[in-house]
Parts: structure tokens; C-alpha cells; sequence
């Protein structure tokens, strides 16, 4: 089902004439019939590996994070965290000239209504519509775009135990997850040669192997959220001996073509708010192709989780090494 608030993103433009500027479309994980009512440049920002696939396989302009580019209008489609919504915002009006179009839209349950009701204190002419279970609002840029930059920029957040650098969006992004804490806690000793993080997040299970574990000579992180995987570059710290690769890939839907002795992954079970265990279980089984024969798996999961069948099936054999609160640890031997 398409996306209603793409309805609501051409919603000012309806009443005028058709729109012919450059475009700059951020938060949008589909390209919708609605937007090609607008005959406009678009430029889509996104930074979720597969809908950045499927975004650029319609045959339009698609980049992970904003470019320092001049637009003509601004479209922005709310997620659901508040500082990922206020830094978009930012970032968008400092790529418009004064006077340019942004249109902000989403549902009530992402905040689109508080939002609006604080633009309004911060820039004149805003007009807005309650469309599709949310709103729509939107107003021309002021002459100060800088002014109203840094008064919409979310606080920045201190590092995470002084060292992890995070942003809001990401996946635990004020904390250490504690299924990741309590893997860290129990990798074992001997973990050394070629390693991969599946599903590495923002880096703190491959920071624990670059600095616990100089046996390790290759560490590859693979992360579908590119701001994550940039905010790891910045956290993981590569030492002598040690080769670090970043990359940006969807694990569900993109073969590894590397083969390693040892994986460790806290793989997600959710796609939005919907529990999916499919998507778990599809990491794991594209851990058992990437793995040497006698490499292991070592996973973190919610013990609810039914991964254990995917063990049996796919791996020699596999044993429980911790379990803590909700958590399992699990190892799978190739």
C-alpha cells in the first residue's frame, strides 16, 4: 500500500501551477504517483540500504545523506524520532535559497502535530492541513536560513561511555543495547583470523573485538543504515594487524561474497514497529553461506526468538553460551 502522506507532501502545490525547481525529497521510501504529479528534479535522500535500492531501481536520483547542493523546495516525510526529524529539517532549509517551498508531513503518532505547533514559533507564513491521520504543514524559507538552522538542530548528545558517537534514528542511540553488552561479555577467548559484525549498528560489538582480540586480522562491519555505519567509522578504531571494512549493505537482500571464521551479529526482528523474526532468521542463514567450514556464529537474540530451528537446519551444531533477562547468547558452528 502506498504511503498516504506522499498525497499530503504535494498537497500546497495542488492549487498552483506545476513545479519545475530541484527538488530535494528526504525521509521518502517509495516514489509514489502522487510525487510524479510534480515535474520538478527529485533528489531522494536516503540512507536505508534497501529502500535506497528500491528507490534508485524507479530510475531517480538517490543519495544516502545530504549533499551540499542548492534546492528550490524541500519535501520531508516525518519517521518516527524526533531528533532524526528536527536534524532533517535542519540540514534541508540550509540547502534552500529564502523563499523556497518545504512541505513537512506525517502521522499524528510521529509527532507531526507538536512539530508543527513549533515551527509555527519559528517561522512566519505557515500554513497547514490535517490529511490521512496526520498533517501536513508547510511555509517559505526565511531569509536566515542559518538562524533557523541551528534554532530547529537537536542538542548534540555526549558520547555514550565517553567514546561511542551516536545520533537519534539509530538503533540504541542513547544507550549500549544490552543484548550486545551481554554477547560482548561472552565472546570467546580465542576469537582471531577473519571476523564480520552482521547488522553492526553504530559499532560497539566490532569496537569490543578491535580491542579485545588481537588475533583478529580482518574485522568487516556490514550495516544497512548509513548513518550508522558512518557513525561506526567513527567509533571502531583499527590498531596494527588490524583491517577494518565498512559496508553499506542489506543483508536480506545482498549476497556477501566474503567467508569468514567467525561472525557476531544482533540481528533485527523488526521492519517499523512490526515484529518480523523472518528478518532474523534470513541474517542467520546468510551467516551460514558467509562462514568457513568449522567458523562460527556468534548471535545475541531475544530469547522468544525461534532461531534455533535455523541452527539445526543450517549449521553442524550449536549450544547456548549465556543467557540474561530477556537474552540468549548462541553459538553455531559451521
Amino acid at each position: 500500500m502506498s504511503d498516504p502522506h506522499l498525497q499530503s507532501l504535494i498537497f500546497p502545490f495542488q492549487r498552483s501551477a506545476r513545479f519545475n525547481g530541484r527538488i530535494l525529497c528526504i525521509g521518502l521510501r517509495e516514489a509514489s504517483a502522487e510525487l510524479s504529479r510534480l515535474s520538478g528534479d527529485l533528489t531522494f535522500i536516503q540512507g536505508f540500504r534497501p529502500d535506497y535500492l528500491a528507490l534508485e531501481s524507479t530510475g531517480y536520483r538517490v543519495l544516502p545523506e545530504i549533499c551540499n547542493e542548492r534546492f528550490d523546495a524541500a519535501l520531508i516525510r516525518l519517521g518516527r524520532h524526533r531528533g532524526q526529524n528536527e536534524q532533517w529539517i535542519s540540514e534541508a532549509v540550509q540547502r534552500l535559497a529564502p523563499g523556497s517551498m518545504v512541505v513537512i508531513a506525517g502521522a499524528r503518532t510521529e509527532g507531526a502535530a507538536s512539530l508543527r505547533k513549533r515551527m509555527a514559533g519559528l517561522v512566519a507564513e505557515l500554513q497547514h492541513a490535517a490529511m490521512n491521520h496526520g498533517e501536513v504543514f508547510w511555509f517559505p524559507m526565511p531569509a536566515d536560513a542559518e538562524d533557523l538552522a541551528r534554532k530547529i538542530r537537536p542538542a548534540p548528545r555526549p558520547p555514550i561511555d565517553g567514546r561511542f558517537h551516536t545520533a537519534p534514528g539509530m538503533f540504541s542511540s542513547d544507550r549500549i543495547d544490552p543484548g550486545s553488552c551481554l554477547l560482548a561479555m561472552n565472546l570467546p577467548a580465542d576469537l582471531a583470523g577473519e571476523v564480520a559484525d552482521f547488522c553492526a549498528g553504530w559499532g560497539y560489538l566490532s569496537a569490543v573485538v578491535a580491542d579485545r582480540f588481537p588475533a583478529v586480522r580482518q574485522l568487516d562491519l556490514y550495516e544497512a543504515d548509513f548513518a550508522s555505519l558512518v557513525a561506526a567509522k567513527r567509533n571502531v578504531t583499527a590498531r596494527e594487524g588490524l583491517d577494518i571494512r565498512f559496508l553499506w549493505q542489506d543483508l536480506a537482500g545482498e549476497a556477501v561474497v566474503a567467508r569468514y571464521d567467525a561472525i557476531v551479529s544482533n540481528p533485527p526482528f523488526h521492519v517499523g514497529r512490526r515484529s518480523d523474526p523472518d528478518l532474523g532468521r534470513t541474517i542467520l542463514l546468510r551467516a551460514a553461506s558467509a562462514l568457513k567450514r568449522g567458523g562460527r556464529l556468534l548471535l545475541v537474540a531475544n530469547r522468544h526468538l525461534p532461531y534455533e530451528q535455523v541452527l539445526r537446519d543450517h549449521f553442524s551444531g550449536f549450544r547456548q553460551l549465556a543467557g540474561q533477562g530477556g537474552y540468549k547468547v548462541l553459538e553455531a558452528r559451521k
